[in-house]
């Protein structure tokens, strides 16, 4: 079961941010691999020249899509320590508030205090004499 006093999983957003790294690094390896050989090979003629355009598109929307999971595994990895610390600081008020509520439970459930214990209740006008009796 999920925390109740979390925003999110910073380690999961992590793991994500890994594998669109991971997954750019593979796209990137392809940009500069089949398709940059296909724009060096010799041959000419319509089809070649079409060839090359469709390999160069393919290569700059690859570039494209490489620097988009790139930035999105930035920003994950930025948003994942934001919600680690969101994360802290509802995890301290959470105790915080578990121990106010334990406290005043407490506190209800305690017995009152003895009079005999506590020494006697002085009235509006009465001031406590030197040994604690009311005087008047």
């Amino acid at each position: 079961m999920t925390d109740p006093a979390t925003v999110g999983d910073p380690d999961a957003m992590r793991a994500l941010a890994r594998q669109l790294m991971t997954r750019a690094d593979v796209l990137s390896a392809a940009q500069r691999g089949p398709a940059a050989q296909l724009a060096a090979a010799t041959f000419d003629g319509p089809a070649a020249s079409r060839l090359r355009g469709t390999a160069e598109e393919l290569r700059t929307r690859l570039g494209g899509v490489c620097a988009d999971l790139q930035a999105t595994a930035q920003s994950l990895l930025t948003d994942a320590s934001a919600v680690e610390q969101q994360n802290v600081g509802l995890r301290i008020a959470a105790t915080q508030a578990a121990e106010q509520e334990a406290a005043a439970k407490r506190a209800a459930a305690a017995p009152p205090p003895d009079p005999v214990e506590t020494g006697p209740v002085l009235g509006p006008g009465d001031v406590a004499s030197t040994d604690g009796t009311p005087s008047s």
